[in-house]
């Protein structure tokens, strides 16, 4: 797996700078009174991370959540005493006829 995610990411990095080589030009970008002139393959990256760290932090609290949940259900299991009863005696029954 780990062969396969770093393949994957060599990938990506390779398109990545593939579209920084190609598309190295200004961007204006006007807000309102002020102008600022970027390079596009940064806007890009900066577009892609406002986009993936709110997901990120989200996705880290979620986890944060759900450990302290299972953690706090692993306890309330470990904690309960569960009295073992004998199991009850049966007496066989013979189907035979007389």
């Amino acid at each position: 797996m780990r062969t396969i995610k770093l393949i994957l990411t060599g990938m990506a990095f390779a398109v990545f700078l593939a579209f920084v080589f190609f598309n190295w030009t200004d961007v204006d970008i006007a807000l309102g009174p002020w102008s600022i002139v970027i390079k596009k393959p940064a806007l890009v990256l900066l577009a892609f991370l406002a986009g993936f760290l709110p997901t990120y932090l989200m996705h880290i609290a979620s986890r944060t959540t759900w450990k302290r949940k299972l953690a706090r259900a692993e306890k309330a299991v470990t904690d309960t005493v569960i009295e073992r009863t004998p199991p009850a005696s049966v007496e066989p029954i013979s189907i035979a006829k007389p």
